[in-house]
């Protein structure tokens, strides 16, 4: 809400910075997740998840698969009967997710997973100095407008960011974990607990220094002190 982007650009709009090493660290983050590397791609990137994103690529590529369900096994039977590459892989992966509705994601609009990327990436880019404060607040009031026009509250943004950081997590050993963290975290925050390290406490009080990067929220596991990225 308003509420919230309030403070917060006042916070980054204070010149309130990361130290060298952290900065470095995060550039490494966007460097190492994102492929970005400077302003000019990042900002083709935000623009690319205000307009389209993630969500657009499950409209075109899989979301028709739901309506055929014996086009869906057999696509999937060819991609396992031979070698994958990369892109094979994971279009295989996502494929199954569509026939299992993991984490309901044909049933949810995950439209949530690219705002929480949106406003992530847009915060990096403005501490790492590649945003002004003008282009950051641009970006944070496109996520809420796109918030505003696919949620009705945030028990149903917290349902798209589960299906979408579901859907679109590449394989790996622990996906069941992080799974079940991420939804424990997201049901934390929603239910403000606990009291000292829920979402009111997560938020830094309005024209108070802030006083982390960035507001403790779904990002911080309940009783846990690393981050899920």
């Amino acid at each position: 809400s308003a509420t919230v982007s309030a403070p917060l650009r006042r916070s980054v709009s204070r010149g309130v910075r990361l130290a060298p090493q952290d900065r470095q660290a995060l550039g490494e983050w966007v460097e190492h997740q994102y492929a970005l590397q400077g302003a000019s791609g990042l900002i083709d990137f935000l623009d690319f998840l205000v307009e389209a994103g993630d969500r657009q690529d499950y409209q075109i590529n899989y979301a028709p698969y739901t309506l055929n369900r014996a086009r869906l096994e057999a696509e999937i039977a060819i991609l396992e009967s031979g070698e994958c590459a990369d892109e094979e892989r994971v279009h295989l992966l996502r494929l199954k997710h569509v026939r299992d509705n993991a984490c309901r994601c044909n049933d949810q609009d995950m439209t949530a997973w690219d705002i929480a990327q949106l406003v992530d990436l847009a915060l990096a880019g403005r501490q790492l100095d590649w945003l002004e404060e003008d282009r950051l607040s641009h970006y944070l009031d496109a996520a809420m407008r796109l918030a505003g026009q696919h949620y009705s509250s945030w028990h149903d943004y917290a349902e798209g960011l589960y299906s979408g950081f579901g859907f679109f997590m590449d394989d790996t050993p622990e996906r069941e974990a992080f799974l079940m963290r991420f939804r424990e975290a997201l049901d934390a925050w929603l239910e403000a607990r606990p009291l000292l390290a829920g979402a009111w406490a997560s938020l830094d009080f309005p024209g108070s220094a802030m006083t982390h990067w960035t507001s403790l929220h779904v990002d911080i596991l309940p009783g846990e002190a690393h981050h899920l990225h």
